[in-house]
């Protein structure tokens, strides 16, 4: 058995505080990446934020005006529904004069 004699004071330690400067350096740039992704992921969601309410905004204003125009279209439809049923009538009336002009084109 050799007597070793412990290292003089600091003559083991040099070795270490390089290496432990490089592994702390190496976790605060881990660390400073990570906050960078979360700010960046902070930055999309207050976007994504803010392209979610105009979304909604656009959502209600069409609701809106859907709710104003249909009470239109619904008048709209029943007037041209009325116009179409009295341009039928006219043309069978019209078809029913037209015939009997031949009629009596035909008599004469």
């Amino acid at each position: 058995m050799r007597n070793e004699e412990p290292p003089e004071l600091g003559q083991g330690q040099d070795m270490e505080i390089p290496a432990l400067q490089a592994i702390a350096m190496g976790q605060l740039a881990l660390a400073q990446s990570f906050y960078s992704r979360i700010v960046q992921v902070e930055q999309r969601q207050e976007v994504l934020e803010s392209q979610m309410q105009k979304l909604e905004q656009s959502q209600q204003r069409l609701r809106q005006t859907w709710q104003e125009m249909l009470p239109v279209m619904m008048e709209s439809m029943q007037r041209t529904e009325k116009l179409t049923t009295k341009l039928a009538a006219q043309i069978t009336q019209l078809a029913d004069l037209v015939e009997r002009l031949e009629g009596q084109l035909n008599e004469g």
